[in-house]
């Protein structure tokens, strides 16, 4: 039988006395931890944090340009101040020169070989890659006014501008604000002006990623868009993923949306075409890179995986080209290129993709699932993010139907106007 202690007032008194002459330490109150931060800044060990300490040495200030600088731009200064270039006694004049004149006609900006003089090796794989491509020849880009310019194309575009004297590219596009920081654009974050938003959606995708996910739940390992795209400084090459628009083995569909030579039919996309060597080549070396972290058989499943996605976006613009296609040489587009503004470098000819000018319904829709609802398909394919992917492809099919449905509306109407005559 079970006895049971009655605690009377006074044996509870001498229970809650302190063992010895110290006072009771006090009791801990409990701290929920914190949630996981977005986009963490990355800690000390991270590779991504490595950067230049700032320098003790003297500041460089030739041409006297610190003291007015200073007083108008004390962030400009700072910056550079305690970055390496700073430290390193390499003043304003060194990269901007002296002339004022050249400076404003140039933005401040400064040419690639100008940066050479101290980083040669970086300076030439960049030059290797699409980052100092131009589009300053383009017609429909020529065709903007200055301020559409400034406003659309020229915010990322003026990474690949050409410079007076002759060199092309913008280091400060990546390593900005006079702190030229390496470690800052590592960082995912670096890239997201450009590549962002409905035509290129990288970065939504590989924020969906599974890496992406790691990063801002606090991995400071997380691979970002350089531990894959560069190395160094020279752009790793793509297979079938790379560019805006992708690339497509020679002899496949992909490779034959660029028009029936013998009718004269127009680009439908412009993607590239790569040879079985080529796309060997660059598929090994992602692989490569894939294997720092995974091994080689989930990196060539995954990539394969993703090609087949590809593939299926082009097997939709070949038939929806095909409708474009069919219809202009029916005349019956409405209205008909001839009928329209002309466009920039093309005139009155069909130009696939185009929406200025006020181009048919249909080929609205064509330019909707090409350069946006495709972009998606593929982009989220590449880098892990299957919502992207399922979304996109549905509304590629659900685009490709009103095309359909647009182009049996077309033929109805020009047989009416037919019997009508």
């Amino acid at each position: 039988m079970r006895s049971t202690l009655t605690l009377t007032p006074l044996m509870w008194g001498l229970l809650s006395l302190p063992l010895s002459d110290q006072p009771a330490p006090p009791t801990p109150i409990p701290v929920e931890p914190a949630p996981p931060l977005i986009l963490v800044e990355p800690t000390p060990t991270s590779p991504r944090a490595v950067d230049e300490a700032p320098q003790e040495a003297p500041l460089s200030d030739k041409a006297g340009c610190v003291a007015c600088h200073r007083a108008h731009h004390p962030q400009i200064v700072e910056a550079w101040a305690k970055a390496r270039c700073g430290g390193a006694r390499v003043g304003c004049e060194d990269c901007h020169g002296v002339d004022h004149d050249q400076m404003f006609r140039q933005e401040g900006r400064v040419s690639p070989k100008v940066c050479a003089r101290c980083h040669p090796q970086q300076a030439a794989q960049i030059a290797e890659g699409a980052h100092t491509h131009s589009i300053h020849d383009d017609p429909q880009y020529q065709a903007l006014s200055p301020s559409e310019r400034a406003a659309t194309c020229d915010a990322c575009h003026r990474i690949g501008r050409v410079f007076e004297d002759g060199g092309q590219g913008d280091c400060a596009a990546c390593h900005a604000d006079h702190a030229f920081s390496k470690a800052r654009a590592r960082r995912p974050e670096a890239c997201l002006t450009c590549h962002t938003g409905a035509e290129h959606p990288e970065f939504e995708a590989w924020t969906a990623s599974r890496h992406g996910v790691a990063y801002q739940t606090g991995d400071a390992h997380a691979p970002g868009c350089v531990a894959c795209h560069l190395k160094d400084h020279r752009l790793v090459p793509l297979s079938l993923g790379g560019g805006l628009f992708g690339a497509a083995l020679a002899g496949e569909i992909g490779a034959q949306l660029k028009g029936a030579g013998s009718r004269g039919r127009p680009l439908a996309l412009q993607q590239g075409t790569l040879t079985r060597a080529d796309f060997e080549a660059r598929r090994a070396e992602m692989v490569a890179i894939c294997r720092d972290c995974h091994s080689a058989r989930f990196a060539k499943r995954h990539l394969q995986e993703a090609d087949a996605a590809k593939r299926r976006t082009d097997e939709i613009i070949a038939e929806a080209a095909q409708l474009i296609w069919a219809l202009h040489e029916e005349g019956r587009l409405d209205p008909m290129p001839a009928d329209r503004p002309p466009v920039p470098g093309h005139g009155h000819a069909l130009v696939m993709g185009a929406v200025r000018g006020g181009v048919s319904r249909i080929e609205q829709l064509f330019f909707r699932l090409a350069r946006v609802e495709r972009a998606k398909v593929f982009k989220g394919a590449y880098h892990s993010a299957p919502h992207q992917t399922h979304g996109g492809l549905l509304e590629m099919e659900l685009s490709l139907g009103e095309m359909r449905q647009e182009a049996k509306r077309l033929r109805a109407q020009g047989n009416v106007i037919e019997l009508n005559e």
